[in-house]
């Protein structure tokens, strides 16, 4: 059983990491709330704290920072790929990876889809940042929300 100062400080790293996390992806603390924020952030907590002294370092802080760092440059990367073999066409991007015309892909298909066109980065990061993670298919607004990750112009009249 959790110490009452363990449980305070899990309270406020779980507080913390929600505003960190919120500002990076970008949506209200109710959002949070409703994608099961708190269970994931003390998740992330527990990977942080794997002695489970129940506080963290600044150098823990920055293994966090680093994921995120790494998650973002996986967006842009993907993004960046699939817009340049796409003539710089979202909408044909989306045609490119949803050849079935199904308007929806599940992470193999999407997976597959990514690498028929050449693409092997770590195509199930990019999956389950769109999906929100617990998703299983992948829709055409779903996509969409990748867009914010380009770092160029792209024609979408095309």
């Amino acid at each position: 059983m959790p110490s009452m100062a363990s449980t305070a400080t899990v309270r406020l790293a779980t507080a913390s990491c929600s505003k960190v996390w919120k500002s990076w992806a970008g949506g209200s603390s109710r959002d949070l709330q409703t994608m099961r924020s708190r269970r994931q952030f003390l998740a992330i907590f527990r990977c942080l704290n794997p002695s489970g002294h129940g506080t963290l370092a600044r150098g823990d802080w920055n293994i966090l920072q680093q994921v995120k760092q790494d998650v973002e440059q996986s967006l842009i990367e993907c993004v960046q790929y699939l817009l340049r073999v796409s003539d710089h066409s979202w909408t044909t991007a989306w045609s490119k990876l949803d050849l079935e015309c199904e308007d929806q892909l599940d992470r193999s298909t999407w997976q597959a889809a990514l690498t028929r066109l050449g693409y092997h980065g770590p195509a199930d990061v990019v999956f389950r940042y769109a999906t929100s993670s617990s998703e299983t298919l992948m829709t055409w607004e779903k996509f969409s929300k990748l867009e914010k990750w380009v770092t160029q112009p792209f024609d979408d009249a095309k």
